[in-house]
């Protein structure tokens, strides 16, 4: 009787026990992440539900349904599988005390790096933080001078959910000084904290849709993020793609992106057999080549035209239909010998037809057909 009366959502699909920390799937589908990370660290690529295989293993931390579990839990606590989520938190008071601590004692590094070990411990903590003014406190060690304290508290600030920011602190956070705050670290930070202040900018134009169309950031900006998509780590290169797709529609933004070397990063990357992040970076460079900057650079770049007809039909639906939006940008208006040679030469009309005879989407078999055209020399 007690299993029956277990809501069927707050079931993870996978061990059927109430899930502790909900994450959500590329498929919609939402797991425990304990049991979705084991599920993956065997060596599978597909949905455990549908065994549809997966474009990404990203994991998005599903905070309502999280709540409602907990707060089921709170009023179920004698149900067989309850008893280890609760919502209370013995971490609650300390994360107060730590924030009270920030604002009123001088031992700033100390406390900060008490509540990293905070936020470390579990998404709720993060949540918690946030909920408590955690942004409010942090934004007001960034403002002050000792570098390894702004830097530990823009570490946390990435970590925490920007969404779940009191609306005060979110007010704070999207202004003019706290942008300029973060173009500094951007700029003249260490390697991590650039990285740090690239997942803040993201939270924040994620958070307000808004934003993008009032960030003017400058030169030295869009050169740095072309750094972290250079970098080794895999973390700094989605992040930077992910601002990039965000801010890169606006037209200003697109020709500084371009300028400071990203296209031809994006064919470096594109060029790696096996990277993860393929269509993100298809996407960027379809963005680009709405430029004449970016399709010059595209042209100009010996793989260019080669990597762009490699990925077709071998990355997402999306990829893929992003790779034939750049040819056909190209194409359209860069129709010269050298970009139908490097078309020949990479297979591009074998490709285009097999698109043709599997099918895709309409808008993409008239860009596809208009490809071909040219390649054959017809008006």
């Amino acid at each position: 009787m007690d299993a029956i009366s277990i809501p069927y959502l707050f079931r993870c699909p996978i061990s059927q026990q109430v899930m502790k920390e909900p994450v959500t799937i590329c498929t919609g589908i939402t797991y425990d992440r304990e049991s979705i990370e084991r599920w993956f660290e065997e060596g599978n690529l597909s949905c455990p539900s549908t065994m549809q295989v997966l474009e990404t293993l990203d994991l998005t931390p599903n905070h309502t349904l999280k709540r409602l579990i907990q707060a089921w839990c709170s009023s179920n606590s004698g149900i067989q599988g309850t008893h280890n989520i609760s919502s209370s938190n013995p971490d609650e008071k300390e994360i107060e005390q730590v924030l009270l601590n920030i604002r009123n004692s001088s031992a700033h590094l100390g406390n900060l790096r008490t509540l990293a070990d905070l936020a470390k411990r579990s998404e709720r903590n993060m949540a918690l933080i946030a909920a408590s003014g955690g942004h409010s406190a942090l934004l007001y060690i960034l403002s002050r001078r000792e570098i390894m304290c702004r830097e530990e508290a823009l570490a946390i600030l990435a970590s925490l959910p920007i969404h779940e920011a009191k609306e005060e602190c979110m007010s704070a956070l999207k202004s003019p000084t706290t942008i300029d705050m973060i173009s500094w670290f951007l700029s003249k930070g260490s390697m991590d904290a650039r990285l740090h202040a690239a997942q803040v900018l993201y939270g924040l134009l994620t958070a307000d849709q808004n934003l993008k169309a009032v960030f003017r950031p400058d030169e030295e900006t869009f050169q740095n993020l072309n750094l972290l998509l250079q970098d080794e780590c895999q973390s700094a290169v989605k992040t930077a793609l992910e601002v990039l797709l965000i801010i890169s529609p606006v037209r200003r933004n697109r020709m500084r992106a371009v300028e400071a070397g990203v296209a031809v990063t994006l064919i470096e990357i594109l060029s790696q057999a096996n990277s993860k992040l393929t269509e993100k970076a298809l996407s960027l460079l379809e963005i680009l080549c709405q430029s004449a900057e970016g399709r010059a650079s595209v042209c100009g770049h010996p793989l260019g035209i080669i990597v762009l007809v490699q990925k077709i039909a071998r990355v997402s639906e999306v990829g893929t239909d992003a790779a034939i939006a750049a040819l056909w940008q190209i194409i359209k208006k860069c129709k010269t010998p050298s970009v139908l040679k490097d078309m020949e030469e990479a297979g591009g009309h074998l490709k285009l037809s097999f698109m043709l005879q599997v099918g895709c989407r309409s808008s993409i078999r008239q860009r596809a057909k208009e490809i071909l055209r040219a390649q054959r020399g017809k008006s």
